[in-house]
């Protein structure tokens, strides 16, 4: 475990519109107690834009060669990756093939469909075990880089773009969405999944919500604010989802994590654990109708010039 720091926090402008901040919580690594540290996450009056005001100069030490689960086969991740069809689905609205690019893919799921599915498919991921991995089983091209402003203006161009919950762990993000919008082709699409800082979870779990996810989530954006900064480099709005698989998905994680890191012990938390279970059966539609839930897919499409 990481030595327990002291510390308050400080103010800071926002990291989007450059409004004032307040600070809107006070959080510790509940999901995975690397550290006893307490972080402060600001929230701006203006555009809502939530984040990380004392970023760790060094994150790696927040991601455990654990963090991702790989599999042992090829075969495993084929069988794995049949929950993350959603993500091709996103893509196949507008793209049947093309160059795509995933920033943080994670175990590899996706990058594995895209790739099947007929994509020329590139990934950028930090240093570890994900990268190693990934070069060695799949037929994808890998960049590796702690910092994806480091190598994305050298990559060529794009027809997709995706951030499947990989957005709110960068320490830049609108650096990145601008060069992004650079390297996107003509009628390319962006498309960002990330944690919904106006979630009804967040209003009622506030530091303990498990998608604050202390210190590894430094930028949690509202969809408006994210929608009116990328307007700002010629990508305009195609589509919100908050009821796909994957935001049911994170909405029932989400009370049901969240319950479970309330209590140290192991018999209470599993007991809460299936409180947040019920929880979610019981707000399941009223969260996604009220544009409430708990992580949503932004969609952005490059303009013609």
């Amino acid at each position: 475990m990481i030595a327990k720091k002291k510390g308050k926090a400080a103010s800071a402008s926002c990291l989007l519109c450059g409004g004032d901040s307040e600070l809107a919580y006070i959080a510790r690594d509940l999901n995975r107690n690397i550290t006893a540290d307490r972080f402060h996450y600001l929230r701006c009056r203006v555009c809502g834009l939530l984040f990380l005001s004392d970023v760790p100069s060094d994150l790696s030490l927040y991601y455990p060669d654990s963090y991702y689960p790989m599999h042992a086969s090829i075969d495993d991740l084929r069988i794995a990756s049949r929950f993350e069809q959603y993500k091709l689905d996103f893509v196949l609205r507008t793209h049947s093939s093309g160059r795509l690019l995933e920033i943080g893919p994670g175990a590899g799921g996706f990058a594995l469909l895209a790739s099947e599915a007929g994509f020329a498919v590139s990934v950028l991921e930090m240093p570890g075990p994900s990268a190693v991995w990934i070069r060695e089983h799949l037929d994808v091209s890998v960049y590796v880089a702690d910092d994806p402003l480091l190598v994305l203006s050298s990559l060529g161009t794009f027809d997709v773009i995706t951030l499947w919950h990989s957005w709110e762990h960068l320490r830049d993000p609108w650096g990145v969405l601008d060069s992004v919008a650079n390297v996107l082709s003509e009628d390319g699409i962006l498309i960002i999944a990330s944690p919904n800082p106006t979630s009804l979870q967040i209003r009622v779990l506030g530091a303990r919500w498990t998608h604050l996810d202390a210190p590894r989530h430094l930028v949690l954006s509202p969809p408006a604010a994210l929608v009116l900064a990328a307007a700002r480099h010629g990508l305009r709005f195609d589509l919100l989802d908050m009821s796909d698989r994957s935001a049911k998905g994170w909405n029932r994680f989400g009370w049901e994590q969240s319950l479970g890191n309330v209590s140290g012990s192991r018999a209470v938390s599993l007991w809460l654990l299936r409180v947040g279970t019920c929880i979610a059966r019981v707000l399941k539609d009223c969260e996604t109708r009220a544009g409430r839930a708990s992580a949503y897919t932004l969609i952005l499409r490059r303009q013609a010039q």
